[in-house]
């Protein structure tokens, strides 16, 4: 389940008024910790977003592709991955019940599917 903390709505609502290009959601990272509410990842390695894809059919969602290439984040054990803004705040967070360890051949990829 996503946790979007409460940055994440005041994100929203600046990027449509003001058009401020730091509330951009622009990375993915990976990080370490189980903890419950954090509000920052830990030992974050980030990736950019490789592509946003707006569902015509879905006018209030917002499908965000992402990727960690091989090579990336080796021996990382991901407990958490979060959504950040330009500026690098943390605006979403998943955790995991258990970690996975990133390997060098292996390739993360998902989608952020958030609704706006």
């Amino acid at each position: 389940m996503t946790d979007f903390l409460p940055v994440y709505y005041d994100t929203v609502r600046r990027l449509l008024a003001t058009g401020d290009p730091d509330m951009r959601l622009t990375h993915v990272g990976l990080g370490t910790s189980g903890a419950p509410d954090a509000e920052t990842l830990t030992d974050a390695v980030l990736v950019p977003i490789a592509e946003v894809h707006l569902p015509p059919d879905q006018p209030r969602k917002a499908l965000l592709h992402w990727r960690v290439p091989a090579g990336t984040a080796t021996g990382l054990m991901v407990r958490e991955i979060g959504l950040l803004r330009a500026d690098g705040v943390l605006v979403a967070r998943r955790v995991r019940a258990s970690a996975i360890e990133k390997t060098g051949d292996m390739e993360i990829g998902d989608l952020w599917d958030i609704d706006v």
